[in-house]
Formats: structure tokens, sequence, C-alpha cells
């Protein structure tokens, strides 16, 4: 049973987030389980940014967008961290 901010019994909201609101930390430990670990399944450079697709422990691939540089490779574990606000859907 899903519990809304407001108290809502069954009620379902969505926060969205762009992948550039997202920050990547790597290399993280083999060990870590902290929230928002995940494992790099891709990534795809583009000069100026690169999209790195994200595996979830869920089973789920968040999108993040990362400035220039080198992206993670597949296969690195990194955590995703939040900066900015979402917005929420009910």
């Amino acid at each position: 049973d899903v519990i809304a901010a407001d108290g809502n019994h069954g009620a379902t909201d969505v926060v969205v987030l762009r992948p550039e609101q997202l920050v990547l930390a790597c290399p993280v430990g083999p060990g870590t389980t902290a929230p928002g670990v995940g494992v790099v399944r891709s990534s795809s450079y583009h000069g100026h940014d690169s999209m790195v697709m994200v595996a979830m422990a869920d089973g789920s691939v968040v999108p993040v967008r990362v400035p220039g540089g080198l992206p993670p490779q597949p296969g690195e574990k990194v955590q995703i961290s939040v900066t900015g606000r979402g917005r929420r859907y009910r």
C-alpha cells in the first residue's frame, strides 16, 4: 500500500527528474549498498557531454547526462545523486 505525502492510502505520485539533474559519483567501492548505487550499462559520448545508462538494483535503468570528459565505462559501479527540484505528478 502506497501512502502519498498528503496521507492518502493507495495514492501513487510520480517525481520526474531530467537526466542533467542527476550527478554521478564514481568509482564506488564494491561493497557499497547506499541508495542510488547502480552499474553503468552503457555510455554514449557526444563531445560536450555523454549519456550514461545506469542499471539499478530494482532492474530499472536511469539515464544520466554527464558533462564533457571521459564518461564512466560499462561495468563500473556508480552512485547517483540529485541536484535541483523534481516535478511531482499525481
